[in-house]
């Protein structure tokens, strides 16, 4: 994943799904209206629409620049004001309210707003118009609550028109507290508002189906969604027509294969058919003018969970022995590339990039010394920074003796991490395989003719690359190893041989239920493997048969939230800590005070917690089926990640590829891993080392994560997209309907069929794959 903006970075940038795009502050009112006209009859009065619009126009707009304080709004020069409804209980005037108690008694109808008396025009607005409070957003809550602010929205309604428009303020001075705990006493977090009564969880957990489930939280999430927009569908998705018509045909067809509704799908930002006036579809279209829509939490997804905020994961804790196999076969890998045309010598001339790359497979020898040749998975957009001209790159592994239990520190202030740096010459690094334009099918053929003509060029892609290292053309005197930023020379006198089984922790000499596999059914094709129990009752035990998911991967330090203020303020120092990398699993944040040391694992009850990973997430804005949570079309529900259409990356070589690239496969949305920059790569897989999918961009506002899946049956939509099917693949072994390269066949590009790996110890032939992942 990369260090700079981009790909997984860009998701942080999108305002979370309870903060406005744009913010409008109130001050002193407008004086257009003339006083001649008060008081007028309201017939008379319909010829001056106009200017009492811009009267309430001017008001707002007059502050687009500034914050309002909560006494601008409850003074003489105020437009309107808030004022508590008449019988409703209000603990207190405004100032003495934390926003998140602002935020309940609007919602339960405590407050109203009228037109300021004080105001010469108030007689004439409260005929032709009514306002009232819409929403009150927060956002971050624990930061509202900090700060005593809220974004309010206005809904202002023309009288005699019925027209309606919104309008938002972003106000201070609510009572606040440097905790940020609520006024029930506990950190909220940003789902608050989408769970049920606290009567209602128990049956959520354990009685209700996947479809009910996903009605009671879609309902709740569409209307905070909604109201964020605060504008119709035809203005937020203007490349969508007919959308009345386009409902009728869609939403039928749509529910009998566990899809949302067309106007939901299109608020979501989802890819979505579109109708001419006589029925006819006309092809799909994109998200285009808006890029990836913004996305809040799931409240399942924490649930048990004290503080919402920190279910990103957990960092520098080896918990179990299923994160340490996997973190002895995963590194943080880094790209030097120098910036084009600087000229000034006072100017940094290079860049890194950064992401996280794990052992796939290794190229058998003849000779039966240690494999030289050896392959690593990580992701398209980490790889398109291995440019011709690329002077370095480096290596950061973990050392082989550390255990289980183990609580490191970031990368720089670790005595067990070791940071190798190589110069990239003779070919010793290069990529063997990315997962671009792996189907014959053109993605822009399914498009409406005005998105065709606007993208002119677009291939599909999922973000699965792998990188050939060849150690026999590295020579170990060469290279520079750092420590703690301390020189380590021991590796310079190795052979080539002995250097590649200290980098690969002897991978080679493991046996072959503890390498890497695949998982050969997708979770579309078989959910029941992965749809784990919310809640137990008392006389059960956690299924068996259930799939548990570890992620691991190499964020950058600057996410780090578990860094202690006094305790670890060499590691939280800004400047620092954007240079140094943390460890990451999908594991449980509260393990992280639990753990101090090997010792601390004498609690059988313990034991069985920490022994546990995780699973798919149930966020509402990437999944595309109701009745499997964490399941994503990519194409249909996620194509677009953060804003644009994929490209090469910045600085970008100028004969390197410049096709667009959109999100093409099935993927999934991953529970407890939204880790920051650097994560990019991350291998997801269960218990069994059975590779799933992997891992490349957080949205770290909804704590979740999409993970590129290495297979899939495909699905049948049954003309629902036109001619468009969820695709059927295999990333690893290929032979999926329509697809065109593999892993499997880019080693054949490169040596033949005959060379045989740790995969394919038969060979490359397609004779050789086994049974389970022959496509029938």
């Amino acid at each position: 994943m990369k260090k700079r903006i981009k790909n997984i970075l860009a998701l942080e940038l999108l305002a979370p799904i309870f903060v406005s795009p744009f913010v409008l502050s109130s001050g002193c009112s407008s004086d257009k209206a003339d006083k001649s006209k008060k008081n007028k009859p309201i017939d008379e009065l319909k010829s001056d629409i106009e200017t009492y619009k811009q009267v309430i126009d001017g008001f707002f707009d007059q502050f687009a620049n500034k914050t309002a304080e909560l006494n601008e709004l409850d003074n003489s020069n105020s437009l309107f004001l808030i004022q508590p409804v008449e019988g409703k209980m209000v603990q207190g005037s405004l100032d003495k309210l934390l926003p998140t108690q602002f935020e309940k008694y609007t919602k339960n109808g405590s407050f109203k707003v009228v037109f300021n008396p004080s105001n010469k025009n108030s007689k004439d607005l409260e005929k032709i118009f009514s306002i009232k409070i819409s929403n009150v957003i927060l956002g971050d809550k624990v930061q509202a609550i900090k700060e005593g602010s809220a974004e309010i929205s206005f809904e202002i309604t023309n009288l005699l028109d019925s027209n309606t428009e919104y309008k938002l303020i972003k106000v201070n001075g609510f009572k606040s507290n440097s905790a940020g705990i609520n006024e029930d006493g506990y950190l909220p977090g940003a789902s608050d508002s989408l769970k049920p009564k606290k009567s209602e969880i128990s049956k959520y957990a354990l009685e209700y189906s996947q479809d009910k489930r996903f009605d009671i939280d879609n309902e709740k999430y569409m209307r905070i969604l909604k109201n964020q927009y605060q504008q119709p569908l035809n203005v937020v998705r203007n490349e969508i027509s007919n959308t009345t018509l386009a409902s009728k045909i869609y939403d039928e067809k749509a529910k009998k294969i566990k899809l949302d509704t067309y106007e939901n799908s299109a608020y979501k930002g989802f890819t979505l058919p579109v109708y001419n006036g006589n029925n006819e579809f006309q092809g799909l279209a994109l998200n285009l003018k808006n890029g990836e829509v913004s996305k809040g939490p799931s409240w399942v997804d924490s649930l048990g969970k004290s503080d919402e905020n920190k279910i990103s994961g957990l960092a520098r804790v080896l918990i179990n022995e299923n994160y340490l196999k996997i973190a002895h076969q995963t590194y943080s890998v880094s790209f030097t590339n120098k910036k084009p045309d600087i000229k000034d010598d006072n100017k940094i001339k290079e860049y890194s990039d950064t992401g996280t790359m794990w052992i796939l497979d290794y190229q058998e020898r003849k000779d039966g010394k240690y494999p030289t040749k050896w392959y690593f998975g990580t992701n398209v957009h980490v790889t398109d920074n291995i440019k011709d001209d690329t002077p370095k790159f480096s290596i950061l592994k973990l050392k082989n003796d550390v255990k289980v239990g183990t609580k490191l520190h970031t990368s720089g202030f670790d005595d067990r991490f070791e940071n190798f740096i190589f110069d990239k010459k003779n070919e010793n690094i290069k990529v063997v395989y990315q997962a671009k334009d792996y189907l014959r099918d053109n993605p822009l053929d399914y498009l409406v003719q005005s998105q065709k003509n606007e993208i002119k060029q677009m291939q599909e892609f999922l973000d699965f690359a792998v990188i050939e290292i060849d150690f026999e053309k590295i020579n170990p005197s060469e290279i520079t190893v750092l420590s703690k930023n301390n020189w380590v020379t021991k590796y310079k006198d190795l052979d080539s041989y002995n250097f590649a089984k200290e980098i690969t922790n002897n991978y080679y000499g493991l046996s072959k239920d503890e390498k890497v596999k695949f998982k050969s059914h997708s979770y579309l094709n078989n959910y029941q493997q992965i749809d784990f129990p919310l809640a137990l009752k008392s006389n059960q035990s956690f299924p068996e048969n259930i799939d548990q998911l570890f992620a691991l991967g190499y964020p950058n330090s600057s996410g780090d939230f578990f860094l202690k203020p006094y305790e670890d303020d060499d590691e939280r120092d800004p400047k620092i800590s954007k240079w140094n990398y943390s460890l990451w699993t999908n594991s449980d944040y509260t393990f992280y005070d639990l753990v101090n040391n090997p010792n601390s694992f004498n609690d059988p009850k313990q034991l069985a917690k920490f022994n546990k990973g995780n699973f798919l997430s149930y966020q509402i804005g990437y999944r595309t089926f109701s009745d499997k949570p964490g399941v994503v079309d990519s194409f249909i529900s996620s194509p677009i990640v953060g804003r644009n259409l994929y490209i090469d990356p910045y600085f970008a070589h100028p004969k390197q590829d410049k096709m667009k690239y959109i999100h093409y496969g099935l993927e999934y949305a991953l529970r407890h891993y939204a880790p920051v920059g650097g994560s990019s790569g991350s291998s997801v897989r269960t218990k069994n080392n059975e590779l799933v999918g992997v891992y490349h961009a957080s949205n770290v506002v909804a704590k979740t994560g999409l993970v590129a899946a290495f297979r899939s049956e495909g699905f049948n939509y049954n003309k629902l997209y036109g001619d468009y099917n969820l695709p059927q693949y295999d990333l690893i072994y290929g032979g999926g309907k329509n697809q065109q390269n593999s892993y499997r066949e880019a080693l054949i590009k490169l040596y033949g069929e005959d060379i045989k790996t740790a995969i394919f110890d038969q060979g490359l032939n397609s004779k050789y794959i086994p049974e389970e992942f022959q496509f029938h």
